[in-house]
């Protein structure tokens, strides 16, 4: 990150003490927008605001990037999570995922008035570009993330079938 863009600690905390952290954070910095990028993220973030008085100043987009159902069918604490997300995510700006199915069953499932919803589709890569060789001893290519068809894992099997070709050895791990 450069000059203008400081990380900030928030230590770790769980949602209590991490909106506390932040609201804090808001207070002192005086944000205009706060992005959040998970469930979690996103009750923390506005509760924060809540907190720190800053309704009115500083403006919040909250996103999710998976499905509702599997998400809480794993998640901890269903119902508190589900609570919160009805007495908190009304209060966002917009609300944003990378499907517009993500908006619907958020839509249907949280029975409040729901932020303004933008899909923010995820990067998709049209082909695979080439690259320098890879030293002989790069012979493993790890792709991480949840097991559906939106993560396109299609894509690793086929960066790594071009890895294979020139390194017999490599092994692909998902």
């Amino acid at each position: 990150l450069g000059p203008e863009s400081a990380p900030h600690d928030l230590g770790g905390r769980k949602l209590p003490g991490a909106s506390r952290a932040l609201a804090r954070l808001m207070r002192r910095e005086g944000f205009d927008l706060v992005y959040s990028a998970t469930n979690a993220t996103n009750v923390i973030s506005l509760l924060a605001r809540l907190l720190a008085r800053r309704q009115a100043i500083t403006a919040s987009v909250i996103s999710e990037h998976t499905p509702l159902e599997p998400f809480l069918a794993a998640a901890k604490w269903t119902w508190p999570r589900l609570a919160a997300m009805r007495l908190f995510y009304p209060r966002a700006q917009a609300l944003c995922a990378p499907m517009p199915e993500i908006g619907a069953e958020h839509d249907g499932r949280l029975p409040c008035v729901l932020p303004p919803f933008h899909v923010l589709p995820n990067a998709v890569v049209a082909e695979i570009p080439s690259w320098p060789p890879l030293a002989d001893t790069a012979t493993r290519l790890v792709s991480i993330g949840r097991l559906s068809r939106e993560k396109r894992f299609d894509l690793a099997i086929r960066a790594f079938a071009r890895l294979h070709a020139q390194h017999p050895d490599a092994r692909l791990t998902i």
